[in-house]
């Protein structure tokens, strides 16, 4: 559960940001342990311009938008480290695909684990096909 709901503007202006601070509960039964973990969520959401971008899609003007979450675990027993993420997002801007995400850039950074250990993971996901995108 998100508490309050997450919100997504989308009618920003340029380097304009939004915020929101969420407590997020997550409840999991596993193999009959019961495990209820509680974090303290900070989102902030950029809109940095439009660009042009190629994929293997093809190429589209895009909107870019930068979005950092900063996770604090609030679990006595803190099952899940605490990270920070920064993900870039291209949105297709206009054309057949508009409102469709052709690429993203998140770079996790995990840090508070029980044994002090750190990690940091990029992942980058890019659209290569569409079979169906019917956005009204």
């Amino acid at each position: 559960t998100l508490a309050p709901a997450r919100h997504s503007v989308i009618a920003i202006k340029e380097v304009q940001a939004t915020t929101q601070n969420i407590v997020q509960t997550n409840e999991v039964l596993l193999k009959g342990i019961y495990l209820k973990q509680v974090a303290n969520v900070a989102y902030t959401r950029i809109y940095m311009g439009r660009e042009t971008i190629s994929t293997p899609l093809g190429q589209f003007p895009a909107c870019r938008f930068v979005t950092t979450t900063q996770t604090k675990s609030e679990s006595r027993d803190r099952p899940n480290p605490d990270s920070d993420t920064r993900t870039t997002a291209w949105v297709a801007a206009e054309g057949p695909y508009r409102g469709l995400r052709l690429k993203e850039e998140a770079i996790i950074r995990r840090y508070g684990n029980a044994d002090n250990t750190e990690s940091t993971d990029t992942v980058v996901t890019e659209i290569k096909q569409v079979t169906l995108f019917d956005l009204k």
